[in-house]
């Protein structure tokens, strides 16, 4: 990897790496997918939040996951689990601010939709799913 590219790298993910590390401590690892999305088999580090809240003007509850899985594969697995769903890229919404450019997907159906995504210098592939109730 080219110097400027590290560097790059560096400063993109470290603010991710420490929201990580936060909320991983903040909340038990290896908790369970209780938002009735599909979970991606072998992912690993599940986070649940406990509370819905306001994401994009609806009321969902969150969970977070990671697989050692390329982005490619489990995006496919996604798109087949969520049928019908719209696909959009991971950053057409902003929802991670302009500051973290991510490759990866959302995918939405009705109001509630799942995240696939990786930066350049992310190992795993992060999975996000939001259930929404309105």
């Amino acid at each position: 990897m080219n110097p400027l590219k590290t560097r790059r790298c560096i400063g993109i993910c470290a603010p991710l790496g420490a929201t990580a590390i936060v909320t991983a401590s903040a909340a038990h690892a290896n908790q369970p997918n209780a938002t009735d999305l599909p979970s991606y088999p072998g992912a690993t580090n599940g986070i649940m939040d406990a509370t819905y809240r306001d994401t994009f003007g609806h009321s969902c509850i969150h969970y977070m996951a990671n697989s050692a899985e390329p982005l490619a594969t489990v995006e496919a697995w996604y798109r087949k689990q969520m049928a019908g769903a719209h696909e959009t890229p991971v950053n057409a919404d902003n929802m991670y601010g302009g500051f973290f450019k991510l490759d990866g997907s959302r995918l939405k159906r009705g109001n509630d939709f799942a995240n696939t995504y990786r930066s350049q210098c992310q190992k795993d592939t992060s999975v996000e799913l939001f259930s929404c109730r309105n």
